[in-house]
């Protein structure tokens, strides 16, 4: 999991709305709203960095520990995957 490389979905929006970032699926109307630190999450994946890279660069942002950061990013990424919002790019 820590060398996937993910993607936005053609048919996932992303808007900024005050503190946070919501992400909508227009064909499954599932929508899912992310702080600062999920976006910057987010938006890191959909660019073509791993996980790997990513969790790094969280790592160097904010003041927690690298296993904490990984277990929000499983979870994110899983809670991501199940709304179709972002999906796992093909080689």
């Amino acid at each position: 999991m820590e060398n996937t490389i993910y993607t936005q979905p053609d048919n996932v929006i992303l808007r900024d709305v005050g503190d946070e970032t919501l992400l909508l699926n227009i064909d499954t109307e599932q929508y899912f709203g992310l702080n600062s630190v999920g976006t910057e999450m987010y938006r890191r994946l959909v660019s073509g960095e791993t996980l790997a890279s990513t969790l790094e660069a969280l790592a160097s942002i904010y003041s927690v520990s690298m296993e904490v950061l990984e277990e929000d990013c499983a979870e994110l990424v899983g809670n991501l995957l199940n709304n179709q919002l972002i999906a796992v790019r093909e080689a």
